[in-house]
């Protein structure tokens, strides 16, 4: 069978790891505190999702994870990501189809882009303060912060946790 490891996302340090004889496969164990972690075959990264208290139900193929209250959020969250982003390229395509000289097309693209990024970023930073006390708000934050110069990241972290500002 197949070795599969779980490590903490963070650290990288190996949580456990089991011999998967078939598709299915459990992990059983005690955990004091959410966090986040990464599930690999050898080097392969399977999955990335938030190991907390429960029962969680890992979909490989689909890169998600469920059952628990942070990784269902996530799933809701992902699926209106994935919404969003199909919305966009909707439109994008209708612009492409238009009978416009490709500068303008460029430029319609261009400012489709600066709405969709500004969608996004508003997205991510509603979510981050929303959650910003769990592990959540810390992956959320991550992509919302990309842009941030020192002094806005600083401002945003006021009011998380030690492990949080720790962690960025």
């Amino acid at each position: 069978g197949d070795t599969l490891r779980l490590f903490d996302y963070d650290t990288d340090e190996e949580i456990t790891s089991i011999v998967a004889t078939d598709s299915a496969f459990t992990f059983e164990g005690e955990i004091e505190a959410a966090r986040i972690a990464v599930l690999k075959k050898g080097a392969k990264r399977l999955s990335v999702f938030f190991l907390e208290p429960g029962e969680i139900a890992l979909n490989i193929g689909e890169h998600h994870a469920t059952g628990t209250p942070l990784n269902d959020k996530d799933k809701e969250l992902t699926d209106q990501v994935i919404a969003m982003t199909n919305h966009y390229g909707q439109i994008s395509d209708s612009i492409k189809a238009l009978e416009l000289s490709d500068d303008v097309i460029v430029a319609k693209i261009d400012s489709l882009q600066g709405v969709m990024d500004e969608t996004f970023t508003t997205f991510n930073r509603k979510v981050f303060e929303e959650n910003k006390d769990n592990w959540l708000g810390y992956v959320y934050f991550l992509d919302y912060a990309y842009d941030m110069s020192y002094d806005e990241i600083n401002k945003a972290l006021e009011g998380t946790p030690d492990w949080f500002r720790a962690g960025v």
